[in-house]
């Protein structure tokens, strides 16, 4: 397997001398989304505010190492590269986050499943979390993470250099050792859903200034979001795809009727993947030989990413990261400025009507908040602009007109020591059951 090596030869040298901080190769398997082992999440109908629309249940999506929701899409490569052929065994692996991190406990399971370390980066956590552990935090300590609290300037250097890095082309494994590092993408017309090895180099990280905690690690980057998420992202592109071109009414001029799907977004590589999987089904070039790539449903599906970390700018910013310059969804608009992660009055109301009304169960962190601007969406169809800048030519609004599906991204795990959040804040009520 031509992989980077990203550890050190004696424990003294830096980070600055080897670079570690590097994507591994890693084999492409592609099985078929609706194959026993990984079967097609389920789509459910529901309706809130006289609107219906249809939920894609990846929350109840789970891989045998018992990873769900977006993250079984994300990690869907790491999680296969013991079964396939010359993949060898998972490496160790290292990554950094929040402490509740969603996909931090999803790395632990991985890793815990395969016998592997896993060492996680942290800012210094608050007093009250470092004496009680709780939440994904203390899941994934059980599961053996060694956690590792970096001083704010260390850790905000790792942050740093990793979003300044290549992202985006760790798709697929390597035919042959590294060439150099990428710039990027492929600058070629994607392919399609991977089927097979790439011929791609890898693409060393930035560096960072401690050593490498173990050898041969895998350093995979905040929230998943670079190439090892793609292979998952083609086969949700491909579900969707399918299940469109079985559901959907033709138009008046025999095109399907137009799909939004909705996405809520922290980096968004989820959503940039599907977009880039639906682009490439797209393309006479294509080829796939997937039914659903030639299906003309692909061209009636579009993506829709709501960001729920930061504002519409920092969302592009990380999409275009990773698409090399390439197009990127398009990214939904909120008038209202929402802290990640601070209780809000506004997302735990949302929660509950959500809960109550649609019979849909989200988690407050990301569902809440896509689903409070997919509600003023809703209520804004007429009054959108292109992008953030008021002289941007007006357009038609990304709902205006389609079905949505929204993709349940999981995180439901999380929710208990949510509404712990909320009631230190006076926002629900001590008595408040799940």
């Amino acid at each position: 397997m031509g992989s980077v090596p990203c550890s050190p030869s004696n424990n003294d040298r830096t980070v600055n001398d080897l670079g570690w901080l590097s994507h591994l190769e890693l084999p492409s398997p592609s099985p078929a989304p609706s194959s026993p082992a990984l079967p097609a999440s389920p789509i459910s109908f529901h309706s809130l505010r006289s609107r219906g629309f249809y939920v894609k249940r990846d929350d109840l999506r789970k891989l045998p190492c018992g990873i769900s929701g977006n993250k079984s899409r994300k990690f869907l490569s790491l999680s296969l590269l013991p079964s396939q052929p010359g993949g060898g065994p998972l490496p160790p692996l290292a990554s950094y986050g929040g402490p509740q991190s969603n996909s931090m406990l999803a790395l632990a399971s991985l890793a815990h499943a395969n016998d592997v370390p896993f060492t996680y980066y942290v800012r210094p956590l608050p007093r009250y979390l470092r004496k009680n552990r709780s939440g994904n935090l203390m899941r994934a300590e059980s599961l053996g993470m060694r956690l590792v609290e970096l001083p704010p300037a260390q850790y905000e250097e790792l942050a740093t250099a990793t979003e300044d890095g290549d992202r985006g082309s760790s798709s697929g494994p390597s035919s042959g050792p590294s060439s150099g590092p990428s710039s990027g993408p492929s600058s070629g017309p994607s392919s399609g859903p991977s089927s097979g090895p790439s011929s791609g180099p890898s693409s060393p990280f930035p560096t960072a200034p401690f050593p490498a905690p173990h050898p041969g690690c895998l350093f995979v980057p905040q929230g998943g979001a670079s190439g090892l998420s793609k292979l998952g992202c083609e086969h949700l592109a491909e579900e969707i795809v399918a299940w469109w071109s079985e559901t959907a009414a033709p138009e008046p001029d025999g095109r399907l009727a137009p799909l939004a799907v909705v996405l809520p977004s922290g980096t968004g590589s989820t959503a940039y993947y599907v977009h880039e999987a639906l682009a490439a089904m797209c393309s006479p070039s294509s080829s796939s030989s997937s039914s659903s790539s030639s299906s003309p449903a692909a061209a009636a599906v579009s993506v829709l990413a709501v960001p729920c970390v930061g504002d519409r700018a920092y969302l592009k910013k990380q999409m275009r990261s990773l698409s090399g310059g390439r197009s990127i969804p398009t990214v939904l608009g909120s008038r209202a400025k929402r802290a990640f992660g601070k209780p809000s009055p506004e997302l735990v109301e949302t929660w509950k009507e959500l809960r109550e009304e649609a019979d849909l169960y989200v988690d407050l962190l990301y569902g809440a908040s896509a689903w409070a601007q997919l509600l003023e969406g809703f209520e804004n169809v007429g009054d959108w602009a292109s992008d953030d800048g008021a002289d941007e030519p007006r357009r038609r609004h990304p709902l205006d007109g389609r079905t949505v599906l929204y993709v349940h991204s999981g995180g439901l795990e999380g929710v208990a020591t949510q509404l712990t959040r909320y009631k230190h804040a006076g926002l629900v009520d001590d008595d408040f059951d799940l």
